[in-house]
């Protein structure tokens, strides 16, 4: 996930969301929906505290933000899945809010409350799109092959990725233990890179009956059927009924499962070709 400055990007014409599987919901409902403005000002008084946090791959300052103001910043509220406020603290470091905290009606103030920047994250803030290479593949792993399944109908989303407040049906993805099959990479005459490797990768579904998930499943094996499929698969997927509660409706989430174990060829092409000695003339002294 990478975050652009909104300022350097074209301004997309508002119907451009009537496209997109977010429209389920009542938060961006057609003739509901109020666009967030680009930016805005607005009184009030701002805390933050930090500390240095020192773990096993990173040291790194950890600055925590609160902002209290004497009305409500109804910017917030309307911003959409695809949408971040970010601003910056004195001390220069990027903040986003992401909670609301301690509202008391009496006293008349609003309380806004999120963390700095990590130095770890902070690849993921773009000030231009020209920053991104769109060519080269971010991720390691099968990710891509999965996205590429989604649909309008039924979208695929990373774990930890997913949208904001969505409503179901959807999916999400999580692929963890990657290993290698292959004892070293297969290099080809240009470079090329290939090793052969094996993942698991965990589906969760939310609003999908039983047909529904069955379909899917019937989805992921036929696309691992063809001669040039991009994986292959090693177990045998069922789907899993999975429980999440909440106790305020005493209800549980139309929740499932599918544990996939695939294999797959991972690859690069490199620029630069391999040099090559063909031919090679020698001297003889006796």
């Amino acid at each position: 996930m990478f975050w652009v400055k909104a300022s350097s990007l074209k301004k997309n014409p508002e119907a451009l969301y009537d496209f997109t599987t977010f429209n389920t919901g009542s938060f961006n409902s057609p003739g509901q929906r109020v666009r967030a403005s680009d930016a805005f000002s607005i009184l009030g008084s701002l805390h933050y505290f930090q500390e240095i946090h020192q773990e096993e791959d990173t040291t790194y300052t950890r600055q925590l933000g609160l902002f209290t103001s004497t009305q409500e910043v109804n910017d917030f509220a309307r911003l959409m899945p695809d949408e971040l406020y970010i601003t910056n603290l004195p001390n220069g470091t990027r903040i986003a809010f992401n909670g609301q905290i301690g509202r008391y009606d009496q006293a008349g103030l609003w309380h806004y409350n999120g963390r700095a920047l990590y130095s770890t994250e902070a690849t993921q803030i773009l000030d231009s799109p020209s920053q991104l290479n769109t060519q080269l593949q971010i991720v390691s792993n099968s990710l891509p092959i999965w996205l590429s399944m989604s649909t309008e109908s039924l979208p695929i989303y990373p774990s930890y990725l997913s949208g904001l407040n969505i409503y179901p049906p959807y999916v999400t993805a999580d692929i963890t233990g990657t290993t290698a099959m292959g004892q070293s990479p297969v290099y080809g005459p240009l470079s090329s890179q290939s090793q052969l490797v094996t993942e698991q990768i965990k589906f969760t579904f939310y609003g999908l009956n039983n047909n529904a998930v069955l379909d899917f499943q019937t989805m992921l094996l036929n696309n691992s059927l063809p001669e040039d499929a991009a994986y292959g698969v090693m177990n045998m997927p069922v789907p899993i009924d999975d429980k999440k509660v909440q106790s305020e409706f005493q209800i549980i989430a139309q929740k499932k499962t599918m544990i996939l174990q695939v294999n797959y060829y991972q690859s690069r092409a490199r620029n630069i070709a391999r040099q090559l000695i063909e031919y090679a003339g020698i001297t003889l002294t006796p």
